[in-house]
């Protein structure tokens, strides 16, 4: 393996020898910050240029007077799948990395992927990350109008508390449920994936208006909305809750 040789240039050589452009011209790639860097700087994709079978490219230039090998080429999202050759990167050439980007399923809005690349320089092993920005068209809100969208109480349940379970989809880092009744309680929040949030919630027969419908209002990082809690009975069902409510405060015979 090839080693960086340090560029070392007597002051006085330098000023009696070499012109002041080539001076410039060596400072600068003897000094140079990064051992590579990339083209275009940031990536940043708008939603025309990402989707289903849609490629995107970049390059990697090497910087340093020796040889860089390029190992391994990683990503952060499964919506991406890079495509690159492992070999040798010589000295000021660059080397294009393609990949993948599939947005299906992405809720609305802005994200980042993080290009984890794999580099030995001068024989040791780097790894530099390469952020990519894109947007999915649409409004985050847009989303929210899938999942459950009503919970129904059957109160001729004969076993209480009531277990329910509803489904907030792309809940993102910040979920708040809220009722106006005391009834509904939130048990348990299960994250089944970055997009589904599944809630578990607790329904004591007690705490509700006297209609017995209620509400949830869910906020998340995207928006809000509500969720309807209505009553599933029959007419004598009903009457008969309300009967025992009355005499007792809880449903039985």
């Amino acid at each position: 393996m090839a080693t960086t040789k340090p560029c070392l240039l007597p002051y006085g050589t330098v000023s009696r020898v070499f012109p002041f452009a080539i001076v410039l011209a060596v400072a600068s790639r003897c000094f140079a910050s990064d051992p590579v860097s990339f083209a275009p700087k940031d990536l940043v994709l708008t939603h025309e240029q990402v989707g289903l079978g849609r490629t995107v490219e970049f390059g990697i230039r090497n910087n340093v007077p020796s040889t860089v090998e390029l190992s391994k080429v990683q990503t952060s999202c499964g919506c991406t799948k890079p495509q690159y050759t492992a070999g040798s990167i010589p000295s000021d050439t660059e080397h294009d990395i393609r990949f993948e980007i599939d947005t299906e399923g992405k809720v609305p809005g802005d994200h980042m992927v993080n290009i984890f690349i794999t580099l030995v320089i001068d024989g040791v092993s780097t790894i530099i990350t390469y952020p990519v920005r894109f947007s999915v068209a649409g409004s985050a809100t847009d989303s929210l109008g899938t999942g459950t969208e009503t919970v129904t109480i059957p109160l001729a349940n004969r076993s209480w508390p009531l277990t329910k379970y509803i489904v907030i989809p792309y809940a993102g880092s910040r979920l708040t449920i809220s009722s106006p009744d005391a009834g509904i309680r939130v048990s348990r929040i299960l994250r089944v994936q970055s997009r589904k949030t599944i809630v578990e919630l607790s329904l004591a027969p007690t705490g509700f208006g006297p209609d017995y419908r209620s509400s949830l209002n869910v906020k998340t990082e995207f928006g809000e909305r509500s969720i309807d809690v209505i009553p599933l009975m029959t007419n004598y069902e009903l009457k008969d809750y309300y009967m025992n409510r009355n005499s007792a405060g809880s449903i039985s015979k």
